[in-house]
């Protein structure tokens, strides 16, 4: 998350707009998602964030093996799940969002199968706005590490056939080749830094995060034309017929089904 909020920083400083009014759509998996609803539902400033993601790592990631490993054995929860509930409800409020969490079979979390929500989320704007063309997607990825060392590991082995499936399952970057190839030019923006260290997902020291943040800065610094290409495309206002549009829309969507005379 760290690495997507440094991208983020940049383009509220070129746009001079908070995040929420830079898009009409955000979608996001795993830490992703939490940053959505945090930017696009509760208008949270990205100080805040960077401060709830480290608190994050401290309070939950911070977690023993030999407890991690039994709390699994009967909760199939390594880390305590309940701090990060109960930190996401101090800061946002303990009412449910939507009716899918109340199934406990409901899976939470699709990062396994869909960890770039890319495609998914142009295929939900295509739902929500048929005849709207697509402007600009904005892609922010968390880093990603290019090893030349090639795994001891045999080919055939457990270990190498299981991690195979995993990053199979996890990679970001098909989905963004894809895309990259499919969508018109000056349309799709992609940023994910290549970091020089291996960091996990889990890690909560406060010196990895910061190097992390270093590398998304100088990542930035190197792709400064290109930020400065999406604030453009981002600031541009909506032309009064657009607003138009949406009004109704959102007016159509809210009251469809309902007899006519309980609209008015």
């Amino acid at each position: 998350g760290v690495v997507a909020l440094q991208t983020l920083r940049k383009l509220v400083e070129l746009t001079q707009k908070p995040v929420h009014q830079l898009f009409d759509y955000i979608c996001g998996v795993s830490t992703g998602a939490i940053l959505a609803f945090m930017l696009g539902l509760f208008h949270m400033p990205l100080d805040e964030c960077e401060e709830l993601y480290r608190k994050l790592g401290s309070d939950v990631f911070s977690q023993n093996v030999i407890v991690g490993t039994v709390k699994m054995s009967w909760s199939h929860a390594f880390y305590d799940s309940e701090t990060w509930e109960n930190i996401l409800k101090d800061r946002m409020g303990s009412s449910l969002m939507i009716e899918t969490a109340r199934n406990p079979m409901c899976p939470k979390d699709g990062g396994l199968l869909l960890n770039n929500p890319s495609a998914l989320a142009i295929h939900e704007c295509k739902c929500l706005w048929p005849d709207v063309p697509l402007e600009c997607i904005v892609s922010l990825g968390t880093g990603r590490y290019e090893s030349d060392v090639r795994n001891t590991a045999t080919h055939t082995s457990l270990k190498t056939k299981l991690s195979n499936v995993i990053n199979s399952a996890t990679d970001t970057e098909e989905v963004h080749v894809m895309l990259d190839g499919l969508l018109p030019p000056d349309t799709y923006f992609r940023f994910n830094p290549v970091i020089c260290e291996n960091i996990p997902l889990d890690e909560s020291r406060n010196e990895k995060l910061d190097q992390l943040q270093l590398e998304g800065l100088k990542y930035i610094e190197r792709n400064e034309e290109k930020m400065k290409k999406l604030a453009k495309i981002l600031s541009q206002e909506k032309t009064t017929l657009q607003k138009i549009n949406d009004w109704i829309k959102l007016k159509t969507d809210m009251y469809e089904g309902l007899p006519f005379f309980s609209k008015l």
